[in-house]
């Protein structure tokens, strides 16, 4: 004899409604859809189930663990605490410290978003005198050859500093994974897309 598992809800609905079975088709209409919903659920785990006279052990439901890929978000901020470590070993090692970088939050010109903007103190330096010269009546002159003759130079010592040094190359290329990694994630979710979560 087979037996049918009902739930104490579907037992409630069924004595309120059997005194208005004879008086609204609806409410048979909803005892037929309600009594094949608990028919279709399963008792819970651990509990014997009678078919054809035979008693059956459930057995539990195998666990599934579904990792999610990492948010935008989280990948941005591994990169900057990556970012952050490079450039505190890289200043650490550095001798010049007209080499040393330096990072804080700007906002650009025509933009009301400020970004995180990391530069040598060179920069910073060469831009100053630029604008004393100016200030002076001295004419203007563009600091860009200057200063891209001087990136030159940073990046040959920062390749020198990482043949010297294996903690500052390992964390370079640290930073390089995770910053390709995150470009081409970005590039999959926001392709064909105005916003991405």
């Amino acid at each position: 004899m087979a037996s049918v598992w009902i739930d104490e809800r579907t037992r409630h609905v069924v004595k309120a409604a059997r005194s208005h079975i004879a008086s609204s088709p609806y409410v048979i209409i909803a005892l037929i859809c309600i009594s094949q919903i608990s028919y279709g659920q399963e008792p819970p785990l651990q509990e014997a189930v009678e078919l054809q006279g035979i008693a059956v052990e459930q057995e539990p439901l195998e666990e599934i663990i579904v990792i999610a890929p990492p948010s935008l978000n989280s990948m941005r901020a591994e990169i900057l605490e990556v970012q952050n470590n490079v450039i505190d070993l890289f200043n650490a090692i550095n001798s010049d410290n007209d080499y040393d970088i330096s990072c804080q939050r700007e906002t650009p010109l025509g933009s009301y978003i400020p970004r995180r903007i990391c530069r040598p103190r060179f920069v910073d330096r060469i831009e100053a005198s630029a604008t004393q010269i100016y200030l002076r009546g001295s004419g203007y002159f563009s600091p860009r050859a200057e200063i891209r003759h001087h990136q030159q130079l940073l990046e040959e010592h920062m390749r020198t500093l990482m043949e010297e040094n294996p903690q500052l190359y390992e964390a370079m290329h640290e930073y390089y994974l995770i910053k390709t990694e995150f470009d081409a994630e970005r590039k999959e979710r926001l392709d064909g897309k105005f916003f991405s979560w």
